[in-house]
């Protein structure tokens, strides 16, 4: 009973919207044409479009040896590179002699601990990366990059560790501290 009334009271109102607005001088749209114009661009072939050449991302932080042939860490032997990440906290990777190892942590809130041992030498300083898509300041978006190279036999711990995981966000115990273990042989 409801809706009946409801739908009488909508078609009166609306036959009296559309009585008061035919009374108005005001010009009313019209429908466009049914027929279309033929453009003479429409005429011509569509052009390729080009093939990437660069492969797509991937969103693992698992470790992987990458040959480098082109980059010789060692006199006529190729280097190799070791990514490691994240998920990795607490692990032991062998590396040899010219062996290159690649950090990447994702929060811009990391610090790295200077490494002690002579086996591993650190290249240059940790490089950040925010990432912009994150519109939260003090968010910490964004990745670490830190980049050493195997120099001499022994083993050496690459150490990071941070407080705040985010804008006023204090890190968890099993968040506040990374580290891993390299193995040179």
């Amino acid at each position: 009973m409801t809706i009946k009334i409801f739908m009488v009271v909508t078609l009166i109102f609306t036959t009296v919207l559309l009585a008061a607005c035919a009374t108005q001088a005001t010009p009313t749209l019209q429908p466009a044409p049914t027929t279309t114009a033929v453009s003479p661009l429409s005429t011509l072939p569509p052009l390729p479009l080009p093939t990437p050449t660069v492969a797509p991302l991937t969103n693992t932080t698992t470790p992987r040896l990458l040959p480098t042939s082109t980059v010789a860490r060692q006199a006529g032997t190729p280097a190799t590179t070791i990514e490691i990440g994240d998920k990795d906290n607490g692990k032991t990777f062998n590396a040899t002699v010219g062996t290159h190892i690649q950090v990447v942590l994702h929060s811009t809130y990391w610090q790295f601990a200077q490494v002690t041992n002579p086996a591993i030498k650190q290249l240059g300083e940790p490089v950040a990366a925010p990432d912009t898509s994150v519109r939260v300041p003090g968010g910490g978006a964004g990745i670490l990059t830190i980049q050493y190279d195997a120099v001499a036999p022994g083993q050496a711990t690459i150490q990071a560790n941070r407080n705040t995981c985010g804008e006023v966000l204090l890190c968890a115990p099993d968040q506040s501290n990374w580290q891993v273990t390299i193995a040179v042989k």
